[in-house]
Parts: structure tokens; C-alpha cells; sequence
């Protein structure tokens, strides 16, 4: 890769271990995380939803029968039923293997760091069709929500 690669999620330093020993063989989905607001240097947290907001937050199972044995091969797999992570957890449930909640805030979403996906490709969610006074009350609660990265974080994610 030429370039250089701002990461937009840093994942919780026991993730990995986790998911490695409960090994449920259907996958994983992250409720709970935080999002890093670069431009600010502000944590928020993320409670019930991170899944909605970032791209990072599943951890898929796949058998290798879930999986195509070349790149060309016309016929659909279980893998291709995941499309997009706002229905990542309801496919799961749909497709008979429900993700399992990571029992801890799993995840940083990174952003105002110029990596965002949705922003690069035009697919942002819109304040259309809501009220003053309930975007006021997003931005006060976001505003309150959010802190400076507090040195336990900092270690728990490697920042």
C-alpha cells in the first residue's frame, strides 16, 4: 500500500482473547464502545448502538463451506448475506446464527480523522425531518456525554 493509513476503530486489548475462549461459532457484535472525535481529542461512549455507527463492530464465523473457493465463483454464500453493518445483527439472527453482545465496551470509533467511509462515499446519515429542539438536545447530550481520554482507557486500548 502506498500512503499513509489512519485507523478509524482501535479495538479493547482483550478482544481477542475473548472471543478466542468463549469461541461460540457464530460471531460477535459490538453494542457497547466509545467514539474519538480526532478534531476535539473527546471520548464519548457509545451505549446499545455502536453497531449502528461503525463499520468495525462484528466479528463473523465463517465455515469454510460459508465461503467461495475462488474469487469468480458465481453462486452466493453465507458470507455474501452480510452487506451492511447496520443489519449485521439482525442478518445473524436471520440467517439462524445470532451474533452473541461483546460483554464490554469492545471497541474506539475513530473520527473527524478523514478515513470515514460512509463520508468518502456519500452515505451519511442526515438531521432531515428532525425537530430544532431534538438536534439541540443530541448535541447537549453528546457535549455532556464526553470526556477526555482518562489514562485507563488510554492503557485497556492501547492509546
Amino acid at each position: 500500500m502506498i500512503g499513509r493509513s489512519i485507523p478509524t476503530i482501535w479495538s479493547r486489548n482483550r478482544l481477542v482473547d475473548f472471543v478466542l475462549r468463549d469461541d461460540n461459532r457464530c460471531g460477535y457484535i459490538i453494542r457497547d464502545g466509545y467514539k474519538f472525535d480526532q478534531t476535539t481529542l473527546r471520548l464519548s461512549p457509545i451505549n446499545g448502538n455502536f453497531d449502528k455507527a461503525c463499520g468495525s463492530s462484528a466479528i463473523l464465523y465463517f465455515s469454510p463451506s460459508d465461503l467461495p473457493d475462488e474469487a469468480n465463483d458465481p453462486k452466493e454464500y453465507k458470507c455474501d448475506k452480510f452487506l451492511n453493518h447496520t443489519t449485521f445483527l439482525a442478518d445473524s439472527h436471520r440467517l439462524g446464527r445470532p451474533f452473541d453482545p461483546i460483554p464490554f465496551p469492545g471497541a474506539v470509533y475513530l473520527f473527524n480523522n478523514g478515513e470515514n467511509h460512509s463520508i468518502r462515499s456519500g452515505n451519511v446519515k442526515t438531521t432531515r425531518g428532525l425537530t430544532m429542539s431534538v438536534m439541540l438536545k443530541r448535541v447537549a447530550n453528546t457535549v455532556v456525554a464526553s470526556r477526555r481520554i482518562s489514562t485507563a482507557i488510554r492503557m485497556e486500548f492501547g492509546l
